[in-house]
């Protein structure tokens, strides 16, 4: 597919694999001085940037690591663009979004990727810029002469440039606050979003001249099923296992589940092995339009409440509704499920929060997370025993925005603690007095001890600002009071946080038997200019009421060094009975063929003293097998050195995994697994068996059809269309069959998934997709049925005569679309006959314009699928 845009270059071409031989080379030539224009007018020579160059740079392109793909904010100026703009991070470069600045600043730029190519312009269409077959063409706009080779990447949506080259392209000026994962844009004349009405009537130019090649993605929205499709992943096998020389041989294994059932999506993981058997399983519901947002029962993770509960775990119900507020702004509690064994890294602003291994219930759950003012990316990266790796990413928010006045939310639930089997019950309110300004109140019916209850009232008031925050809370019950305040605040060049709690004999589940009298602390952050680097700097104090008080301080460097995540942590204990001083470094990324991971945690003072040591590598050996190294060093353990060594086997319907670990005491433990996941589709009785877990990913089924009536449905008389296929997906060579139908599994669910259709595959020219892309929300547990009408496109022809009745030569004729606004022209020819070929079927609006433009002539028309329509004739 191709776009025709304004452009002194040629239509894009399929990109090869390589760059040509013939390919001109890496440098930059002279252009004349009068070339050069900007949108008031052209400039003199001496205003321009220094190097404004027509420049010839060549590029490769590679498919983008998921691990490298990072969740940023845009900003121009003081505006805020974007919450949400994806980044890649690579060798200490950032690469940005093309299509996606190109949307959000109003430039002329179409990227292609099916072809990944682009083309467009920027300032006026004499400035072309083109990519394609390996070589990117366009005029410097800055001081920046460079043209030396680079590397593009890309994912399903966009082609990720150098930030540097981005620069170059648009004469931007372009800043990273590493600490706030946040690009800043400086307000310039180049894209004067401060004369926004001239830069739309140049960009809605570019969108009408883009014509048919224009891409808009059709959104597909969740949907839940009333008896979906059962996804299951099984893990199951035998250990081995000596221990001081007896030796014992048990069965182990996990079984999880997801499907929807009545409009829910449920789960269940179930897990056996020497130690026992866990259980965890809820259904649940997302709801959009409707005053009750979410509710899950069964296996939950109750609501924050400071002072009160940190968000438990157990079994019950909770209950969201109203609009969306955050009762707790001094952290989050991130949790999940996932197969055992897998290591789960926790990443908040693209610096490394904690990491944990997988429990052998299938849980994760990381408390205290940090959640500052601004915009909160997370990142959760996840690393199974055979060599698997996913990135889930999600953002927080905390600014006025997420509140207006008159907003009211509620929170409830109820539940049974599953550490104790304590009780709990609790209703949680909130309105926003005005825009900064919101007040809350919650009941808490807490069993603190067997058939000992309390019940708390808590009471807090939150004022929040675009650069501060702060939070007052007091509770009571019948053991005493408590009370807290929270301050946060935002600057250009940190970020801090202050908390202080009191407790007057207050007990509840975070304050049991009232051991806690006071707590305090502080956490500043930042980054380092011009780097990948960001700092923190924190302290706690407590004091308890037996025992001595206690006081943290701790200093936190991370970032991003090549392609690994960095960060290392000083931590200053002290109390009445120690002072220590620590140290825990943490790394992860790609080396060639190798993931590295690795975590040191050493004691600096009173002694050093190495305390743990965990090396983990693993490597593709080939298409078929993994191998997957680790070494844990603990020096004061009865065993200092633990060795595991796991070799993995992939099949197309699993993976059989054997792990060896023998530690320095001569103990050893052999384990043989067998890992598959299956996806039962219960209209069809078909079974689906694949090494890759459908829990983690979303499927559909697309239903291709020629949609005679135009009504988007398939009708039983409607005929399906066989062969189409998508890019996008895993298998882009699979196409619809001879009932149009077209299984497509191992979507991405963290973010919508783009599919594309091969405009090649389609059967007859005169053929058109009412959408060519679809941006699908899935998730597992159900296959979606997507219609994909195909629509024979329509003609329409007709006469225009002057009152001599003279053909109207010359005279033009413009036909728009009314819903889509796309619009369509042509002229009169010689014999008074106009024609216009290739219509979307629909309602127009048809305009013909004489001499005389007050005398315009406008008619409606009707086209169906297919219609040769012809007009009656005009007469002007």
């Amino acid at each position: 597919m191709s776009s025709a845009i304004p452009s002194a270059s040629s239509a894009p071409v399929a990109m090869s694999s390589s760059a040509p031989s013939t390919a001109p080379s890496a440098a930059v030539s002279t252009a004349s001085s009068t070339s050069s224009s900007n949108e008031q007018g052209t400039a003199p020579q001496q205003d321009l940037p220094q190097c404004q160059r027509p420049v010839n740079r060549i590029y490769v392109t590679k498919k983008g690591q998921e691990e490298h793909f990072i969740v940023t904010q845009l900003n121009y100026g003081k505006t805020p663009l974007s919450d949400d703009m994806f980044a890649y991070q690579k060798n200490d470069k950032m690469y940005l979004p093309l299509q996606f600045l190109a949307e959000q600043l109003m430039l002329a730029v179409q990227v292609e990727m099916n072809e990944l190519t682009a083309t467009g312009w920027f300032i006026d269409p004499k400035h072309a810029i083109k990519l394609s077959q390996n070589v990117m063409q366009y005029l410097s706009h800055n001081h920046d002469c460079n043209a030396d080779a680079t590397t593009v990447f890309f994912d399903d949506w966009d082609l990720y440039l150098e930030r540097d080259i981005i620069a170059q392209m648009f004469g931007l000026q372009l800043s990273f606050d590493s600490a706030r994962q946040r690009f800043d844009l400086k307000e310039q004349a180049s894209i004067p979003l401060s004369q926004l009405l001239a830069r739309q009537q140049r960009y809605q130019l570019f969108n009408n001249q883009k014509k048919q090649g224009k891409l808009e993605s059709k959104a597909v929205k969740n949907e839940y099923a009333q008896v979906g499709d059962l996804a299951l992943h099984v893990d199951v096998g035998l250990r081995s296992q000596s221990i001081k020389g007896e030796t014992r041989h048990s069965p182990d294994g996990f079984i999880q589940s997801r499907a929807d059932i009545l409009g829910h999506s449920s789960y269940l993981g179930y897990s056996w092995s020497e130690q026992g058997k866990n259980l965890n399983a809820y259904i649940e519901k997302n709801l959009q339009d409707s005053w009750v947002k979410h509710y899950r029962l069964g296996s939950v993770n109750g609501h924050s409440l400071s002072l009160v509960s940190s968000g438990n775990f157990g079994q019950g119900i909770v209950v969201s509704g109203g609009d969306n507020f955050d009762t707790d702004l001094r952290h989050i509690i991130v949790e999940g499920e996932n197969e055992p064994d897998w290591d789960v890294e926790l990443y908040r602003n693209n610096s490394l929060v904690s990491v944990q291994r997988v429990s052998s219930d299938g849980r994760y759950r990381f408390e205290e997370v940090p959640y500052f003012i601004g915009l909160n990316q997370y990142q959760l990266r996840f690393f199974g025993p055979n060599g698997e790796s996913r990135v889930e990413s999600f953002s927080k928010l905390l600014d006025p925005s997420l509140m207006e006045a008159g907003s009211f939310g509620v929170d409830m639930g109820m539940m049974q603690r599953e550490q104790d089997e304590l009780k709990q019950f609790y209703a949680s309110a909130n309105w926003a007095v005005s825009d900064n300004v919101t007040t809350g109140l919650a009941l808490v019916q807490q069993e603190v001890a067997v058939d000992d209850w309390l019940l708390t009232p808590k009471l807090s008031v939150s004022l929040v600002s675009d650069a501060s925050v702060l939070q007052a809370s007091l509770a009571h019950n019948d053991s005493g009071s408590a009370m807290s305040l929270v301050a946060q605040g935002s600057g250009e060049l940190l970020d801090w946080q202050a908390q202080w709690d009191s407790f007057d004999g207050f007990i509840s589940w975070d304050n049991p038997d009232a051991q806690l009298k006071q707590a305090a602390g502080v956490n500043i952050s930042g980054n380092l200019s011009d780097s990948h680097l960001s700092w923190s700097l924190g302290g706690q104090w407590r004091e308890q009421l037996f025992g001595s008080d206690s006081s943290q301080l701790s200093a936190t460097l991370s970032g991003q060094f090549q392609q690994f995540s960095l960060s290392n942590t000083v931590n200053y204990l002290i109390s009445a009975q120690s002072e220590l001083w620590s140290n825990r470094l943490s790394l992860s990324g790609r080396k060639d063929e190798w993931y590295l991971r690795s975590y040191l945690d050493m004691t600096l003072s009173p002694e050093v003293n190495l305390n743990q040591w965990v090396i983990n590598a693993s490597r593709s050996i080939n298409d078929a097998a993994n191998y997957q190294f680790e070494l844990i060093y603990q020096p004061q353990a009865l065993a200092p050195y633990a060795v595991r060594n796991t070799l993995s086997y992939f099949l197309d319907i699993g993976a059989v995994r054997l792990a060896l670990e023998n530690n320095s005491q001569g103990d050893w433990s052999a384990q043989l697994k067998w890992s598959s996941s299956l996806l039962y589709m219960p209209d069809e009785n078909q079974w689906l068996m694949d090494r890759i877990s459908y829990l983690s990913t979303g499927s559909v089924k697309i239903i291709a059809f020629q949609d005679d009536n135009n009504d988007g449905v398939k009708n039983p008389d409607e005929i399906a269309i066989s062969g189409l296929t998508f890019s996008g997906h895993r298998d882009a060579s699979k196409s619809t069959d001879d009932d149009g139908e077209l299984l497509l599994t191992h979507l991405q669910t963290s973010r919508p998934h783009k599919l594309v259709l091969n405009d090649n595959s389609l059967p007859d020219p005169f053929l058109v997709p009412r959408d060519r892309a679809l941006s699908i929300e899935a998730h597992p547990g159900n296959v979606q049925d997507i219609y994909f009408p195909v629509l024979f496109t329509a003609e329409l022809e007709g006469e225009a005569y002057f009152d001599d009745d003279t053909p109207a030569r010359g005279t033009l004729v413009t036909l728009t679309h009314k819903i889509s606004k796309e619009s369509h022209s042509a002229r009169v020819e010689y014999d008074g006959i106009f024609m216009f070929a290739g219509l979307m079927p629909g309602e127009y609006e048809l305009a013909i314009n004489p001499r005389a433009p007050a005398s315009t002539i406008i008619q409606d028309v009707s086209l169906k699928p297919g219609d040769y329509f012809s007009l009656a004739p005009f007469k002007l």
